[in-house]
């Protein structure tokens, strides 16, 4: 029965990015028309924009310069897929020898392992507290899981354009060898 729900997690987890990437894909322009009309209507000088926080919360650590171009370009896909849940094994077992993929596959991997912390720990609290505290475990659940969508957004869309970046908060976690 674990096993079930464990599956049915890493699916409708990777339906979520893959919706999510459609629509940010298709709606890039309007996400930047509403940026500039966020950093316009910021009334006090002395404040940082909405667009400021949220470059600085992507400026991590850049290693693409590391990477053969080679090697990025062959292996995008393989990075992508690192992205997409429990698809974490393919470039880790696919592309041993890809430096870029390895990269994106340990950054999807602690992603992936967040996740399932996730699950658990929302599991554990949900069995625990029942129907008392439900709706701010869904909260707190809920803004957990859109936090780790943001996250496999950014990866993906660093691994799509060839960059090797840290993820934000949990970028600096190696669990595999580059």
């Amino acid at each position: 029965m674990l096993f079930l729900h464990v599956i049915v997690f890493y699916f409708t987890f990777v339906a979520d990015i893959s919706l999510a990437i459609h629509y940010l894909l298709t709606r890039t322009g309007d996400i930047h028309l509403s940026l500039v009309h966020k950093k316009q209507s910021i009334m006090n000088g002395n404040q940082e924009s909405f667009e400021e926080k949220i470059t600085s919360l992507n400026n991590t650590a850049d290693t693409t310069a590391e990477f053969d171009q080679q090697d990025i370009n062959n292996n995008k896909v393989m990075a992508i897929l690192a992205y997409f849940g429990i698809l974490v094994l393919v470039p880790i077992l696919g592309a041993k020898e890809s430096k870029f993929a390895r990269f994106h596959a340990n950054q999807g991997l602690v992603l992936c392992v967040c996740g399932c912390a996730v699950w658990l720990v929302v599991s554990i609290l949900t069995s625990i507290l029942a129907w008392r505290l439900y709706w701010l475990i869904s909260i707190i659940s809920f803004v957990l899981w859109v936090v780790l969508l943001i996250l496999a957004i950014i990866g993906v869309i660093n691994a799509a354009n060839g960059k090797a970046k840290q993820l934000p908060v949990i970028g600096n976690i190696k669990l595999l060898k580059v």
